[in-house]
């Protein structure tokens, strides 16, 4: 199958390794920098090169489609395209709003990889709408040699919710590392922690779970919707309700060196299914009529 991508192509991009899936299973991949293009060419040139360019290809698949400091793909566009198109939003609609919603409604086919999205896109009226997480680089994230430097790391942009739950471990004496790291080196941090933290907005969960669980870690995530239909909680990771429990969680954790291995095993295992080869396999299935729901979203 020819695809045309239209993407963020940066080596830190999720749309990058999608691509490289993409390609292993046998297609051919044309690359669109919409953000590239349209911040040079403005948007009349960006949408009229879409349009065009979809006339070589089999199908059409917009990664977001807006954002940054360039202009956005339009709904419009999309409509002309001739081919089966696929919106893929990796973010929240909640966050993203109304334009993300049009362009997924200007889509034939409609995936997301949070519940959240998911169940907003079909209320407004997508028929053909699929749940497909985002995957991650088993190259880049995996377990690393090395000893545990880390007892109790968050990576992540804080929030008020958030700001309350590390209130909540300060005030019990806990410290978290906040360190910024990406790809190979937020492995690394990961590999080296002892406890992982993650806390959700809503039902839904980032890729940060994904990549943590594949670098061979102990998680400890607070619970959601999502979480239970991908994993097995308890086994797989660790989950905790409210900042009540939270720190407790936290210290049993730090004493429990054992029980922490055979979750971070147990979880880089599950995890494994979500490598993106297996989700760009998903995605091309999808274009060819299949319905997939990796988490909550039951259509």
């Amino acid at each position: 199958m020819k695809l045309l991508l239209a993407a963020v192509f940066t080596p830190d991009s999720t749309n990058t390794p999608m691509a490289s899936a993409l390609e292993s299973l046998g297609n051919t991949v044309v690359r669109f920098p919409y953000r590239v293009i349209g911040k040079a060419s403005g948007p009349f040139h960006l949408n009229d090169a879409l349009v065009k360019q979809s006339k070589n290809v089999d199908a059409v698949v917009v990664c977001k489609g807006l954002g940054g400091d360039a202009p956005p793909i339009e709904a419009g566009a999309l409509k002309a395209i001739k081919c089966p198109t696929v919106y893929w939003l990796p973010d929240s609609t909640d966050v993203q709003g109304l334009p993300v919603i049009e362009l997924a409604l200007a889509c034939k086919i409609a995936c997301a990889t949070s519940l959240l999205s998911c169940d907003t896109i079909a209320r407004w009226g997508h028929k053909h709408v699929s749940q497909i997480f985002e995957g991650y680089d088993h190259r880049v994230f995996r377990s690393w040699d090395g000893p545990k430097t880390h007892d109790v790391t968050f990576v992540g942009s804080m929030d008020a919710h958030r700001e309350s739950m590390i209130e909540a471990l300060r005030c019990a004496g806990q410290t978290v590392d906040r360190p910024v790291a990406y790809t190979k080196e937020l492995s690394k941090v990961y590999s080296a922690s002892k406890v992982v933290l993650n806390f959700v907005r809503g039902q839904i969960f980032s890729d940060r779970v994904i990549q943590a669980m594949a670098s061979g870690t102990y998680l400890l995530s607070e619970h959601c919707h999502d979480l239970d239909a991908a994993f097995d909680p308890g086994k797989d990771l660790d989950v905790f309700w409210t900042w009540h429990e939270l720190p407790g969680r936290v210290a049993v954790a730090l004493e429990s060196p054992v029980v922490r291995e055979e979750v971070a095993r147990s979880g880089m295992k599950a995890v494994k299914r979500f490598r993106w080869r297996n989700q760009m396999e998903k995605l091309v299935g999808v274009i060819e009529g299949q319905e997939v729901h990796d988490g909550a979203f039951t259509g």
